[in-house]
């Protein structure tokens, strides 16, 4: 893990997996980019392991980031590699098609999957695992529940600490507000585990604060939570912060701000993409989270190669976040 020994990680063991456990911007269609031949053609590049990462919509840069930290480690060692992602955040069936296929033509050993929903995926994943491939779930937790009753148990994961991150940054948001201030939290699929534990951590970080919860919407798009910004702010006169469980959410926000000359409602997020820095810098937003998306998708595909060659994967590995703000995006 030369490449990246500047993150910092913390490494929680609850299990040694090898894969599965048994018990009983414009608007984009889809994507997939491969290493060599694509495996999904039938034509290998000899018997080099091959891993598929099967993510949600590069339409968010968080996902692109990620596909740029397996890239690393496919530079790193001898494999394949092919990319899918999603044409929208809630294009669920197109996720299942795209690992039922991977199943049905064989064309991986391992996958690493960021579920775009925590349950729906469970059936098809399980299916994968029971075909003998070998699962990483990474970023959003696949539903634990969901998986038992397929038949599956625990499966490795690679992600952080959703409560805790979004915690630090609605405490940060809070602290910048008056006493009793009103507030709002706008999140994504309420389906997928990291959005509800994104929620919780806000607001029990405004709870703490004494700030007033007023509403919780859901969205996932930048033109969505402009959208609902708008109805917010008219339900909610007096509404004095917003907290959002994505980047994107917290730019479609900012921008309804900005065209509406609005500066006394103050915004955080979560993802710590390019342009959030960038709003961070120019006083548009007041904080977000990292959570070292590159670094992720490095440590799915090196636990992939693990899980591939028989080698023990651990039942976690948890990536350590960091709360970004305006002083800290500007230092040099």
């Amino acid at each position: 893990m030369n490449t990246l020994a500047r993150f910092a990680i913390t490494l929680l063991v609850f299990l040694g997996l090898g894969g599965c456990q048994d018990e009983n911007r414009p608007r984009i269609e889809a994507v997939t980019t491969a290493s060599a031949a694509s495996p999904e053609s039938g034509k290998t590049t000899g018997n080099l392991p091959r891993i598929a990462l099967v993510m949600k919509s590069l339409s968010n840069p968080y996902f692109i980031e990620m596909e740029k930290g397996a890239r690393q480690a496919q530079t790193e060692n001898r494999l394949e590699l092919f990319v899918k992602a999603i044409g929208l955040e809630t294009s669920i069936d197109q996720q299942i098609q795209f690992v039922d296929d991977i199943v049905n033509n064989r064309s991986a050993d391992a996958i690493i999957i960021v579920p775009a929903d925590s349950s729906r995926l469970a059936p098809v994943v399980a299916r994968a695992c029971k075909a003998g491939i070998h699962i990483i779930n990474t970023d959003t937790r696949l539903d634990a529940d969901a998986l038992a009753q397929e038949g599956i148990g625990q499966l490795p994961y690679i992600g952080v600490d959703n409560h805790h991150a979004a915690y630090k940054a609605a405490a940060y948001l809070a602290a910048s507000l008056p006493p009793r201030s009103e507030v709002a939290i706008i999140g994504g699929n309420s389906n997928t585990i990291n959005v509800l534990r994104r929620r919780e951590g806000a607001r029990q970080a405004f709870e703490t604060a004494g700030m007033r919860l007023v509403a919780t919407q859901n969205s996932w798009t930048i033109k969505q939570a402009h959208e609902i910004t708008g109805n917010l702010l008219k339900q909610n006169p007096d509404l004095r912060g917003i907290y959002c469980t994505s980047d994107l959410m917290a730019l479609g926000v900012i921008r309804y701000l900005a065209d509406q000359g609005i500066r006394q409602v103050k915004v955080a997020g979560f993802d710590g993409i390019a342009q959030a820095r960038a709003a961070l810098a120019s006083n548009q937003m007041v904080a977000t989270i990292d959570q070292r998306p590159a670094e992720q998708g490095y440590l799915s595909v090196k636990a992939a190669l693990d899980a591939i060659a028989g080698k023990p994967v651990p039942g976690q590995l948890k990536v350590e976040t960091e709360l970004l703000t305006r002083s800290s995006v500007q230092q040099p």
